[in-house]
């Protein structure tokens, strides 16, 4: 994806952080219970069930993948903080730690380009169950979050009452053109298929005013 596909005047960045899991850190940990609860079964069956109902649907292809990474995602609606824990506790801190450091990095980045962020509408695409909002929501004037999941929303929306949520129908997002001023998308990418990304980040583009940027 180059800046001329997402949009000529906007300013892009893109901040990737690669960690690499060691075998050694591996066998050392400690053994943690299954995010999904202990009848782990009992939920894998659960969402077999309904993926093929996403499948039998008479959606276009684009709905049938919104409906599949919505019944995925589901599924960690309130067991997130068990599934982080699961996959980053190896390094020593806080899934708190590392999600208020990416908040304050997105406040710098915001006053650096754009003023004052208590002046902006933002929007956080792929905002799952808040995290991230928790940490920005006192920092930024208007913020709104929107996922494929439902069940995330509605947590977000617990947690987080002075942000606004919005569930995403995998295809076109629920905002004017031009709404916002930015907008950030953080861990999502990779969950989205490659031939799909650059539609996402257009449509992303639609809601940014001239000239707004994206994270």
């Amino acid at each position: 994806v180059t800046p001329d596909t997402i949009r000529p005047t906007a300013n892009i960045h893109f901040i990737i952080f690669i960690m690499r899991r060691t075998p050694v850190q591996r066998l050392r940990e400690p053994y943690r219970p299954h995010p999904l609860g202990a009848n782990k079964k009992t939920a894998a069956r659960t969402a077999g069930w309904r993926l093929a109902k996403c499948r039998t649907s008479a959606y276009r292809s684009a709905a049938i993948k919104a409906c599949q990474m919505s019944t995925l995602f589901d599924q960690y609606g309130e067991n997130y903080d068990a599934a982080m824990t699961k996959s980053i506790g190896f390094m020593g801190q806080s899934h708190d730690y590392y999600t208020q450091a990416k908040a304050v990095h997105i406040l710098s980045i915001l006053r650096r380009h754009l003023g004052a962020p208590r002046q902006l509408a933002v929007l956080d695409v792929g905002s799952g169950v808040g995290k991230t909002d928790r940490f920005l929501s006192g920092g930024i004037g208007h913020l709104t979050g929107v996922d494929i999941s439902a069940t995330s929303v509605e947590r977000a929306r617990r947690e987080n009452p002075s942000v606004r949520y919005e569930v995403y129908d995998g295809r076109q997002l629920p905002f004017p053109a031009e709404s916002f001023a930015a907008a950030f998308v953080i861990c999502v990418m990779h969950h989205v298929a490659i031939p799909d990304r650059v539609a996402l980040l257009q449509e992303v583009r639609r809601t940014l005013i001239p000239g707004g940027l994206l994270m």
